[in-house]
């Protein structure tokens, strides 16, 4: 203090004070002298105007018959009261741009009416439940922490080895027969009209087209959408891309879930991002879906 006292603080309070923006150092930690072009610059890494892509990557998409009637079955009996996923596997035309989906694989997974979790342990539980198996191979093992790959929300623990040794021997089949995963799917209960994804399937979305791209790059990787028509009672199929705007934003960690909002994407407090010429702290999901 100005007294000569000594207070002890934690980084994180230190930063929040003084940083450039939250979560990062002050500007003269960064370097010595910066001049007003310099702080443009690096301001503007952080901000992000918001708009709408035109046209999705992905110019068509064909779904094997049989394979939209056994996961739309599957709703059916549930009586469109929860979620369901599943990832689909096909190919892809680079040049056009267009999908042909073979097949559909659903996962081990945990839903209800808010979201989908699938079970998958990481890498750390695996080693850790394989040298439990060695210990005692006679032991049943349960309540696994699990990651929740889907981008829905994670509802308890129940991820399992062997729900990721059995991704990985689907992916070996359809590498064997000359297929790759091309998109994903997910069924959910009717919405309201305009309600597209909500902001953790749009999250969801972009992490699956960066992985599928190797990065912020054009891909025909689809996220299918699937409901049921109230009135008519028949299944609904449509597909969707999120726009590279918001795979950007994705891979920089400036999106979230916002709690107040299903509809919307939060915005991290290191980030600015304008929306229609204002500044907002959260991104309607529909600004993304394609």
């Amino acid at each position: 203090g100005a007294d000569g006292t000594i207070t002890a603080a934690a980084y994180e309070d230190h930063v929040s004070r003084r940083g450039f923006r939250p979560g990062l150092a002050a500007l003269g930690d960064l370097k010595k002298n910066w001049t007003l072009s310099d702080f443009l610059l690096m301001d503007d890494q952080y901000t992000f105007k918001v708009k709408r892509q035109e046209e999705a990557f992905c110019k068509g998409v064909s779904l094997d018959t049989q394979a939209c009637f056994n996961f739309q079955s599957y709703m059916q009996q549930l009586g469109w009261r929860q979620g369901r996923c599943g990832f689909l596997y096909g190919n892809w035309d680079e040049d056009e741009m267009k999908v042909k989906v073979e097949f559909v694989y659903e996962p081990e997974q945990r839903s209800d009416e808010h979201g989908i979790a699938v079970l998958l342990a990481d890498e750390e539980e695996e080693e850790q439940m394989h040298k439990k198996q060695v210990e005692d191979d006679d032991e049943t093992m349960t309540d696994v922490q699990h990651i929740n790959t889907s981008g829905g929300q994670s509802h308890g623990t129940g991820g399992s080895v062997a729900a990721t040794e059995e991704i990985n021997i689907v992916e070996a089949i359809a590498e064997a027969l000359a297929l790759r995963r091309v998109g994903f799917v997910f069924a959910h209960p009717p919405r309201e009209k305009g309600f597209v994804f909500s902001g953790a399937e749009a999250i969801r979305a972009a992490y699956q087209q960066l992985e599928a791209a190797d990065g912020v790059n054009k891909t025909p990787f689809v996220t299918v959408k699937v409901t049921v028509d109230p009135e008519s009672n028949e299944s609904q199929f449509e597909a969707y891309q999120v726009s590279e705007q918001c795979m950007t934003m994705a891979a920089e960690g400036a999106l979230g879930v916002d709690g107040n909002d299903l509809a919307a994407c939060a915005v991290h407090p290191t980030f600015t991002v304008v929306v229609e010429g204002k500044p907002a702290p959260s991104v309607n999901a529909n600004f993304f879906s394609l």
